[in-house]
């Protein structure tokens, strides 16, 4: 996606979503073996109910992801697209064992904020400094707005007829031809409501 994209010199939105670390907790000895038998200076506010080679295997799948994101950015630098592009990453909750969280309270499942609360990080040379901390809460709510407001009104008419064609495509049988977002009072059921200057940002099903 990322190399045909640069060869045409089109915006592109690519979603990669690594399914760990979680169960089965079951990684290639490549990674297990970096933390089999490795002193770990972490540790679960309650030592005592931390199982340690679940705590290893987990570790070994975020060595794993680090190592996927090298390639990711290292791409991104080969196409001479990195400087402009936006990278984010997150998670969408807290561990799923009992291990270090940052001091927090509770894991994956819970509402302490140690099951809550998970790293958000953006990733744009060409407009945010690095190192740059924002304290302000936020949620994967906030994401897509931001974004959008982000890349500007070109980037999203470009993009907006393939979400459309997905919201009409696969999307259709669930949500009965108009994806909609009651947050916003959007649906998204017709390009030019969402693109034309003159519209209020809303569409008729």
């Amino acid at each position: 996606v990322i190399e045909s994209a640069a060869e045409t010199q089109r915006p592109f939105f690519c979603y990669v979503a690594f399914n760990t670390p979680h169960s089965p907790m079951q990684t290639p000895d490549e990674w297990w073996d970096r933390f089999r038998d490795r002193e770990l200076g972490q540790r679960h506010i309650d030592p005592a109910k931390e199982d340690m080679p679940h705590t290893r295997a987990a570790l070994a799948m975020c060595e794993n992801i680090d190592w996927n994101m090298g390639r990711l950015l290292q791409t991104l630098r080969d196409v001479g697209a990195e400087r402009d592009t936006i990278v984010v990453y997150f998670s969408d909750n807290g561990p799923n064992g009992w291990r270090w969280n940052g001091g927090m309270r509770g894991r994956k499942g819970s509402t302490d904020e140690g099951g809550l609360r998970s790293p958000l990080l953006i990733r744009w040379p060409k407009a945010i400094p690095a190192g740059r901390v924002v304290d302000t809460v936020g949620g994967v709510i906030d994401l897509a707005p931001t974004l959008l407001d982000m890349v500007g009104q070109a980037v999203v008419a470009e993009l907006v007829p393939e979400i459309v064609e997905w919201a009409q495509g696969p999307m259709a049988e669930l949500t009965g031809g108009c994806l909609e977002d009651p947050r916003m009072d959007l649906k998204i059921c017709d390009v030019a409501a969402l693109i034309d200057d003159a519209n209020d940002g809303t569409c008729d099903k």
